[in-house]
């Protein structure tokens, strides 16, 4: 599987539902981050409103246990999150911003670019 993406085996991480594999993807995320920042820093993450479950549930007990700060940004009438918003919500100590592309309840794609 490596050698198909490109990567080396120890990059390669299997996990058994896609809830698992947000909340693997958002831990380490902020954890490999966390020493770039100055000391005293907590790691901060933009994610919009309508983020699935897996993300905001996993984003919200991370701040509950004061591993980092969230900022969630609101959307239009249409479910669309505005990149302008995202930009604004981004601080020194952001390490993460997670979107949702495509919604599967409201069907919105958003301009991730």
């Amino acid at each position: 599987v490596a050698e198909l993406v490109g990567c080396e085996p120890g990059e390669v991480v299997f996990c058994g539902c896609g809830s698992e594999a947000d909340n693997h993807a958002l831990r380490s995320s902020v954890a490999l981050r966390r020493g770039e920042l100055p000391a005293g820093s907590k790691p901060h993450v933009v994610s919009s409103a309508i983020e699935h479950v897996a993300i905001s549930a996993c984003l919200d007990a991370m701040a509950k246990a004061g591993e980092v700060e969230v900022t969630y940004v609101g959307v239009d009438e249409e479910g669309v999150v505005s990149p302008e918003k995202v930009a604004a919500a981004v601080k020194p100590a952001t390490v993460l911003v997670s979107i949702m592309h495509s919604n599967n309840e409201v069907g919105t794609i958003q301009d991730i670019r």
